[in-house]
């Protein structure tokens, strides 16, 4: 009885001699089973490379790629923030931002995509295992963006229909009871109390949802169905939808700006073409047409209300208003399509590879799309970019990154690249970043809630309830990131402790076997 505790002790400390001796050849070890698991992940990728449907040619994916970038912040967005801060000189900060974090940015994501040929989750994967959450939290953020911008698709539709009346149904005011003058339209004007009233019938305050509408309902589904012809096939039926959808909305622009008469129409065009946006030819062409346009740009017209009040009462000072009406909602088509391929691609394209069902696409109504307009698509993507930069520049490396551009180019990328990916890019990210917080914690948030008794628009601050959404839809991306990384951080641990029990035992098993020989 007296020899088992001591054999025990012979036994462990024979473990620990083995432990100590064998430390090398167990990372050894671990260092070959990591390059085979790095090899049979990069023959999988290969494999689904060879699987994946590619653009029929590069027109198609120039056009893709365009329609992406261009959508309905172009055109009611820019405008906007352009009045709000100084006009021109709006222009200095937006180049500048342009030039060191708009285009390295795009760059950065174009040539992860050639280079790994992923969607969002796997492209991050690959990069780093600890990195997945970026590309989670870009698929959240494609699906939050999707759930309302289709909502406006649907608004164009609608539009698009009552466009071929003659008159317009939004260029007079109806009749009130008896037969008398509405008051609320004449407060409000003709395209705002058609938009507020007639379209959303819209609450008082977004604690109020209104009545439904089924006519919002009927073109909600017809833009859901019109996407999923066009999607339901990859890039083989979207590579020929964007021929229409990627140059429509610039021939319509080029119409608009003819009509209009401005002696700057060629420096616009030129400054248009540079860009490769619409920016400037949308707000050149909304501030040709409107006569008042600090009015119309003002607090109460930032958003999709700027597109269907503004826009509308453009249009009605020109002949032939519904043909040109027409014209315009087949172009916010265009855009909103455009846009909505690359998004939904982004989010099935996540979907898939994780072999989950898509989520239910809710209605929202206005009030709600604003929330979602400002809220899911603004600060997760600052964070979203920062770590894409600090990921690919840092993490997997700026040189080693300049290595596969040069092998897929065969020309290697200049020093401003590099500058910008590793300081001055995530730096200005990391500013804006810390500038939105501090502005949303010195001001309350408020959205514009229509006033149908004095025909206005009024700026009202969200009640309490609606800061625990506003902290869900920043949280719901960006929670992704850490929460990624911590479940990436514990697997591993997980695996270690597994892989050393199984080192201990094996060792246990066999000093027991050399003691029975002995």
């Amino acid at each position: 009885m007296k020899e088992m505790p001591r054999n025990e002790r012979k036994d462990r400390s024979e473990v620990i001699l083995a432990l100590s001796s064998t430390q090398n050849d167990v990372d050894e070890r671990s260092e070959l089973k990591a390059e085979q698991n790095s090899e049979r992940d990069t023959v999988s990728s290969e494999i689904e490379i060879v699987q994946r449907y590619t653009w029929g040619n590069k027109a198609e994916y120039i056009l893709a790629t365009l329609g992406y970038a261009v959508g309905f912040g172009n055109l009611w967005r820019f405008p906007y923030l352009c009045q709000k801060n100084g006009g021109g000189a709006f222009l200095i900060p937006y180049f500048t931002s342009l030039v060191l974090l708009g285009i390295p940015l795009f760059f950065l994501e174009l040539a992860i995509g050639q280079s790994i040929r992923q969607g969002p989750i796997g492209v991050w994967r690959a990069i780093h295992p600890y990195l997945g959450g970026v590309g989670v939290a870009s698929a959240v953020a494609c699906l939050l963006v999707a759930m309302y911008y289709n909502m406006i698709i649907a608004w164009c539709f609608f539009y698009l229909f009552v466009s071929f009346q003659d008159p317009l149904p939004y260029s007079t005011c109806p009749l009130g009871p008896n037969c008398t003058t509405n008051e609320g339209c004449i407060l409000a004007g003709r395209t705002q109390y058609f938009w507020y009233t007639k379209t959303l019938g819209a609450a008082s305050s977004i604690e109020k949802m209104g009545d439904f509408q089924w006519h919002l309902c009927l073109v909600l589904f017809l833009a859901w169905a019109l996407l999923y012809l066009f999607v339901s096939r990859g890039v083989r039926s979207v590579g020929k939808a964007v021929y229409i959808t990627a140059t429509l909305p610039y021939i319509v622009l080029a119409i608009f700006f003819g009509r209009a008469a401005h002696n700057s129409y060629d420096e616009c065009l030129a400054l248009y073409g540079g860009v490769n946006n619409t920016n400037l030819p949308s707000g050149v062409t909304l501030q040709e047409k409107c006569h008042n346009l600090t009015h119309w740009l003002s607090e109460s017209f930032k958003g999709p209300g700027l597109t269907f009040i503004a826009f509308t009462e453009a249009i009605l000072k020109l002949p032939l208003s519904p043909a040109w009406s027409v014209l315009l909602f087949c172009m916010l088509l265009s855009l909103g399509l455009g846009s909505m391929f690359g998004i939904l691609e982004g989010a099935l394209n996540s979907l898939h590879e994780q072999k989950l069902i898509p989520l239910r696409k809710e209605i929202l109504t206005e009030y709600w799309l604003q929330m979602f307009d400002s809220f899911s698509a603004t600060l997760p993507l600052l964070v979203i970019c920062f770590f894409e930069l600090v990921g690919v520049s840092w993490i997997y490396g700026a040189n080693r990154f300049y290595d596969d551009i040069e092998y897929m180019l065969r020309l290697r990328p200049c020093w401003y690249w590099k500058v910008t990916w590793r300081f001055v890019s995530p730096l200005i990210v990391l500013v804006i970043f810390v500038c939105s917080l501090l502005n949303m914690g010195m001001k309350p948030v408020t959205y514009s809630a229509w006033r149908e008794n004095k025909g206005d628009v009024k700026s009202v601050a969200y009640p309490t309830w609606c800061y625990f959404i506003i902290g869900s839809l920043i949280c719901a991306s960006c929670s992704c990131i850490p929460a990624v990384f911590m479940l990436r951080l514990f697997q591993r641990i997980h695996e270690k402790r597994k892989r050393d029990s199984e080192i201990v035992r094996d060792l246990l098993q066999s000093a027991k076997k050399s003691e029975r020989e002995k």
